[in-house]
């Protein structure tokens, strides 16, 4: 027998060496030997499964036999009834006094010793005892168990990363073939569409990759590099890949994996953006002469003026723009008019006139002016005539200016058969040509600040826009001595309406909130969404009353919002966090919105769907008023 025992193996071989055999009749396991060279826990039990000798490292397991710990008990009982020797695994509870409760792992073994031990084992009272024995040996697997569950959490940490992200990954075999793709899929296609199948059939065939080598085989790593892919529907679709290659133990490739980020939205919008850009730019310099005044107003009305001042023989002079494939009376703006009084009715016939014109595709007309005869409403004087310039640019109508005389009964001025001379048709279309690029300017601007200022999803203010104009407000030079609220409003359980009912519901949802709010608010409120499912709305000049009572008005929405959540489970409602201005001390934003924010953490804190009023002067001893 070995001097030494250092694991279990060796006590199963001279477990073996020693059973009793015909040349063997008195062969016995040494027991004490085992013990004293055994580095885990070690201990002997006879056939009741009392303690009769056990080493250093065994005190936790003598503890959870002195507690009948139910899995020792149920192997130690099988070992000792089938006479075999039996391996199992099993959890401890450290109850160590002085040390923080903690699980140990142990992974045991037991070997019946059927004849006893050598030398005979002692019991509690010092007298030998022979019989049916166990002896009861443990390795500690603490240490491989966490870093067994740690690499676990960590690969679900990562597998949940990646089906929450918008990117997807991949990756292939020796072969170019994925044999692994995000479960949300990839441009269109879902994860078993493109399991095994070869990644170069994604690539167009009018694609030139020559620059970027194929990148699903890559042996080297690339580093978001763009690429033009094929969309499940034949679609072009630009990606930014990133990818490193896979090589095994010894060293030889084996594949690729990396992800992909779909920038095809993204490149239209600063395609978009930059085909605005661009136009502004060229519309700036083409337009020089009449933008000489920083405000486009301003602009077409000394536009108006000029053009009405080259033309003596007419009173009035219009510049109309049209709304973008508006075809009525309503999509008509007024932009401009000189003329010696405002005439609703003729501003509304002139808007007749050019709608009517766009009706009947203006792009087949010989001329870009035409000449009609409007009502007068003086009974003394004779029917108005008009003339109308169109404003061309780019194929599209996008506006007209209108130029009116009040009479031709008496005026010099006016060519003799009453038409407007041709000189003048002619000034009035170089000037439209010139207003076309200058609407056209207008509407680039107003598109830009639209982008800027305002959320797309809810048409409500976005966060950059509402806190400039917050600053703007609270400054003291726009203070006016009376106080101000700041209403908090969140959501609550909105996200089991996205979960539930889908994210096309969710927009819905916002959508209409943003409805609400834009309908039922004063002209002079700021309402804006910060962003998911936070919104913001200021009131001037309200007290703490007026501000609840438009709060309560805001809850009562969740009846409207509900519609569209369905049974969804909770139900879906409004939080709302008020924060109360003092007129008489100095306030910037950032302390209003902490101190409307913790209003609204009240809110959540007590159960949500009602609403808690706090003032700045209290903000800091949380002194509030919550209301159900």
């Amino acid at each position: 027998m070995c001097a030494e025992i250092t694991n279990i193996t060796d006590i199963r071989r001279q477990n073996a060496e020693h059973i009793q055999t015909p040349d063997h009749p008195q062969a016995v396991l040494d027991t004490n030997m085992v013990m004293d060279s055994y580095g885990g826990p070690a201990l002997l039990l006879d056939e009741n499964f009392h303690i009769l000798r056990h080493n250093d490292n065994a005190d936790i397991i003598c503890h959870a036999l002195a507690d009948h710990h139910p899995v020792l008990f149920s192997h130690l009982t099988r070992s000792l009834n089938t006479r075999t020797i039996s391996t199992f695994k099993c959890t401890i509870e450290d109850q160590n006094p002085g040390a923080t409760p903690s699980q140990r792992h142990f992974e045991m073994t037991v070997f019946p010793t059927q004849y006893g031990t050598n030398p005979p084992a002692q019991n509690v009272n010092g007298g030998t005892t022979r019989g049916q024995h166990m002896l009861v040996l443990g390795r500690e697997t603490t240490l491989e168990q966490s870093i067994t569950t740690a690499l676990v959490t960590s690969r679900q940490m990562f597998k949940d990363l990646v089906t929450c992200s918008h990117d997807f990954a991949w990756e292939t075999d020796q072969n170019g073939h994925f044999n692994y793709i995000s479960p949300q899929g990839a441009l269109g296609y879902t994860a078993h569409d493109l399991n095994k199948k070869s990644a170069e059939d994604l690539f167009l065939a009018d694609t030139d990759n020559t620059q970027n080598p194929f990148p699903f085989i890559t042996r080297r790593p690339i580093d978001t590099v763009q690429y033009q892919l094929r969309r499940s529907d034949g679609s072009r679709a630009y990606v930014h890949l990133s990818a490193i290659p896979i090589t095994g133990a010894d060293g030889q490739w084996q594949g690729a994996r990396g992800v992909c980020r779909d920038i095809s939205q993204q490149r239209e919008r600063d395609a978009a953006l930059q085909r605005v850009r661009h136009r502004e730019h060229v519309l700036a310099r083409i337009v020089t002469a009449m933008r000489e005044t920083p405000q486009p107003e301003d602009m077409f009305a000394q536009a108006a003026e000029a053009l009405l001042e080259s033309i003596p023989a007419a009173d009035h002079c219009y510049i109309l723009m049209r709304q973008p494939k508006g075809l009525r009376h309503n999509d008509t703006l007024l932009l401009a008019h000189i003329g010696p009084t405002d005439d609703p009715d003729l501003t509304a016939s002139l808007k007749n006139i050019v709608c009517e014109a766009w009706r009947q595709n203006p792009l087949d007309m010989a001329q870009l002016t035409s000449t009609s005869l409007l009502p007068n409403n003086d009974i003394n004087e004779q029917e108005r005539s008009c003339l109308s310039g169109f404003c061309l640019y780019q194929n599209e109508f996008n506006g007209a200016v209108l130029l009116v005389r009040n009479s031709t009964a008496n005026s010099a001025l006016v060519h003799q058969d009453g038409h407007w001379a041709v000189d003048e048709e002619r000034l009035m279309t170089g000037v439209a040509g010139h207003l076309a690029i200058a609407i056209d300017q207008y509407q680039s601007h107003e598109e830009l600040h639209r982008l800027a200022h305002t959320d797309e999803l809810t048409a409500l203010m976005n966060r950059r826009a509402f806190t400039a104009e917050m600053i703007r407000r609270l400054s003291p030079s726009q203070r006016n001595g009376r106080p101000g609220a700041l209403l908090y409003i969140d959501l609550d359980n909105f996200k089991a309406v996205n979960d539930q009912k889908g994210h096309g519901c969710g927009d819905d949802v916002l959508r209409r909130l943003g409805e609400l709010l834009n309908s039922r608010t004063r002209t002079s409120d700021l309402a804006a969404r910060l962003g998911g499912d936070e919104f913001a709305l200021w009131m001037d000049d309200i007290d703490a009353e007026g501000a609840r009572e438009k709060a309560l008005q805001l809850l009562s929405f969740k009846e409207d919002l509900r519609a569209y959540s369905g049974d969804t489970n909770p139900p879906l409602s409004l939080s709302v966090g008020i924060c109360m201005t003092d007129p008489h001390r100095r306030q910037n934003l950032s302390q209003l919105l902490e101190a409307a924010d913790n209003a609204l953490y009240d809110v959540k804190k007590r159960g949500k769907g009602a609403l808690t009023i706090i003032d700045t002067a209290s903000a800091t001893d949380r002194s509030n008023h919550h209301v159900e």
